[in-house]
């Protein structure tokens, strides 16, 4: 299976991921750009996204992203600090998250999302465990 089938398998499939309508924008070796619509229930007051929402969607770009390294069968989160830069509303947000460093058992992620205007919103920087 190829990389984008394998990430469109994980996205279907998981518990969490299944409950977002997300779009692989681009992917490479430890790169990914995906697309997610806002919907109403992601809203708070204010009609802005709830931040644990955006906490959500950076865990699963982070987590997508270390399947496109290649030999990566699985992962774990293990820590992910975030800043939150403006409220995010609009019709979707963009993320794009990339692996600075990985080696054989970690992979260190930053990521960034940007709203339907191109603006960005917060920024984080996670590391994962992850199994070859």
């Amino acid at each position: 299976m190829d990389r984008e089938g394998r990430l469109r398998t994980l996205m279907e499939n998981d518990n969490f991921m299944k409950h977002f309508n997300m779009k692989i924008i681009e992917s490479r070796e430890g790169y990914l750009e995906i697309r997610v619509e806002i919907v109403e229930d992601m809203l708070r007051m204010g009609e802005i996204v709830n931040g644990g929402i955006i906490l959500g969607l950076f865990d699963i770009a982070g987590s997508l992203t270390i399947f496109t390294i290649d030999g990566v069968v699985n992962g774990f989160t293990i820590s992910m600090n975030t800043s939150f830069m403006r409220s995010l509303s609009g019709s979707y947000a963009r993320i794009v998250s990339e692996s600075k460093s990985h080696g054989r058992s970690h992979a260190f992620i930053h990521m960034n999302m940007f709203n339907d205007e191109d603006e960005n919103t917060a920024v984080a920087n996670g590391v994962w465990g992850i199994y070859r």
